[in-house]
């Protein structure tokens, strides 16, 4: 079962609760978040071989986009915890294409529910 970003609510057998130190990895890199005690979501994103060439990563609360990047290094930011809402998920696409033209994108369950 997969729940997308347009999902307005989670579903709790899918996805954790946000907390601190989180990590999604896949086989070309990882996704990273923590919930701060300031309710400031930080992420950011590793590719394990190449973090340059072309990045673009979207996050999402529900179906709202919270953050854009489109750069050519490994993207990083924060979610005000103004956009962040209570049971709704926070939820990371992501996609690269390295130095080398190869293609990846984020683990399609980089997210979790706002507690």
């Amino acid at each position: 079962m997969q729940v997308s970003s347009g999902t307005a609510h989670a579903d709790p057998v899918f996805w954790n609760t946000c907390g601190q130190n989180m990590r999604w990895p896949g086989n070309a890199g990882y996704v990273a978040a923590d919930l701060q005690p300031s309710r400031f979501v930080v992420w950011t994103v590793r590719d394990y071989l190449d973090d340059y060439g072309i990045w673009v990563a979207d996050v999402f609360v529900g179906r709202t986009r919270v953050d854009h990047k489109e750069q050519t290094y490994n993207p990083h930011g924060r979610v005000n915890p103004v956009d962040l809402k209570s049971g709704y998920i926070l939820h990371f696409v992501i996609q690269h294409i390295d130095t080398k033209g190869n293609k990846s994108f984020s683990d399609p369950a980089a997210g979790c529910i706002i507690p």
